[in-house]
């Protein structure tokens, strides 16, 4: 999964600024692995979607707190494991 050193201080920054293409190169990194979690852990696809959606709404709310000391994956995983869980 992409680190700062592998995305590149410019792609952070490019993230920060909202720029639509860094955004794209994290969704499309990223989205489906957070989706195959989601529905593992028995959400339906909507459902599913929805976390997923939530994640990366949570992602560009929080990027400034990225320090890049961590890989961009676990900073994603530790936004999902903030928010989901199946009760039922």
């Amino acid at each position: 999964m992409a680190s700062v050193s592998q995305l590149g201080r410019n792609t952070i920054d490019r993230l920060r600024s909202r720029d639509p293409e860094a955004l794209s190169e994290v969704l499309h990194a990223h989205a489906r692995p957070l989706y195959r979690a989601a529905r593992g852990m028995g959400f339906r696809e909507n459902e599913a979607e929805d976390l997923v959606q939530g994640v990366f709404t949570t992602f560009l709310e929080t990027l400034d707190r990225f320090q890049g000391l961590s890989q961009v994956n676990t900073w994603l995983l530790g936004i999902r494991g903030a928010g989901w869980s199946k009760t039922s």
